[in-house]
Formats: C-alpha cells, structure tokens, sequence
C-alpha cells in the first residue's frame, strides 16, 4: 500500500464529514466497508466519516489498518481494535454480535478492498444477519470488477449474442492435482470467468491455465 502522510488527507476528511455527515448511521449497525487496494486515495468520503464515526472497528490484520488508519490522519487506540480474521472468524463474529446488541456501531475491513469477496467477512455479515441485527455496506474498491472492468472479457451468452456475465472462482486450491482439475472445469465454461492466483503462483501454473482456457471462455487472473 502506497504511504503517504496523514496531512495529505486533511482536506478529505474534512470532506468526509461535510458530504457525509448529515447521514443517518444507526446504532447496532455492522458497516462493511470497502478499503483501496493499493492507492490510498481510492477511499470513499462515506467510508472515511464512518471509520471516525464508529466504536469499534473489527478488521482482518490489526496493524495493518492502524497504519492506514494513521495514514488517513484517524486516530484510533487499539483498545477499539477488534482482530476478525479466517482463523477466529466463526468466534470472533460472537463478540461482534453481543457489542452490537449493546448498540454499538462497528466497521468491519480486510486488508484491501470489499471484505466478503474471497476475503474474511462472510462469516461475519452471515452471523449478524442470523442475530437480526443489521448489515450496511459501504461499496468501494473492489478486486473483482477493478479486474474485469479492465480486462474487456466478452464471452458468448449462449445465444449467439454478446454477454458480460462472468463467473468468480476465487482463489484455486493450492494443490496442484486439485488446481488442475478446477481450471479444466472451468475452462468448460461459456461465460467469461475470473480467479485470483496465490502470490507463490509458478509460471508453469499460468502457462497451463491459459492453454485450458479455449476461445469460448475467457478468463483473467489476478
């Protein structure tokens, strides 16, 4: 994530709370909102007002959004830091629950981008809906349609015509057996279809994933 100093965005968060701040933001109320991917500016006004707003903020990796938070010029004490990660994510969404039943408002972010999309979350936004306690998201930055907006991926609707359907696969197993087996799968796919491959993903992988994938599926990666 690019860094860049808390005075640069001083006129955003005044921003922030002059576009946003009328609004409406109910108490007992899981905001989910959606972080850059890499350039810090791409954050939204709403979403910087309701990271000052809020109580609590659950979040994938502590650390990592204390620094952008600091990075934004938000000061928040880790005390208001609640860690809400693949690994505790089924308990962790307890916690969430029970503040939330007290009133509390709480943000959830994951490292980067819309949390919930092959990233921590979906557990967490299933649990407070379970609970009958309330979801809002806060749309953002997001890998997926950042991907195929750029990727100009046109596949065959099945009817002869042009479709902009696409199937998200996530990310493919990490055994390779098993990897294989889901690209051939998919490269049987008439829509066009995306998947995110793991940063150890070996140049041998990509060269088989594009011979399997056939002119009547297109596919991106990232």
């Amino acid at each position: 994530m690019a860094s860049l100093a808390p005075a640069s965005f001083g006129a955003a968060l005044a921003a922030a709370h002059d576009a946003a701040g009328a609004q409406h933001y109910p108490q007992g109320t899981l905001y989910v909102v959606a972080t850059p991917i890499g350039n810090l500016a791409d954050i939204t006004l709403r979403a910087l007002h309701v990271l000052q707003l809020v109580d609590t903020i659950a979040c994938e990796d502590t650390r990592h959004t204390q620094g952008m938070l600091r990075a934004y010029g938000i000061d928040r004490p880790g005390a208001r830091l609640l860690a809400v990660h693949q690994h505790n994510e089924a308990e962790a969404a307890q916690a969430v629950v029970a503040r939330l039943a007290q009133g509390e408002r709480i943000a959830y972010v994951s490292d980067a981008g819309t949390p919930g999309v092959s990233d921590p979350g979906a557990r967490l936004a299933a649990a407070v809906c379970a609970a009958g306690q309330r979801v809002l998201p806060l749309p953002g930055a997001s890998s997926v349609t950042t991907l195929i907006g750029a990727a100009g991926l046109v596949a065959d609707g099945g009817d002869g015509n042009a479709s902009s359907a696409f199937v998200f696969a996530g990310f493919l197993p990490s055994k390779a057996g098993e990897r294989d087996t889901a690209v051939q799968a998919l490269s049987q796919e008439p829509r066009a279809w995306c998947c995110w491959r793991r940063r150890t993903a070996s140049r041998a992988w990509r060269a088989r994933s594009r011979r399997w994938a056939n002119a009547a599926s297109p596919w991106a990666a990232s």
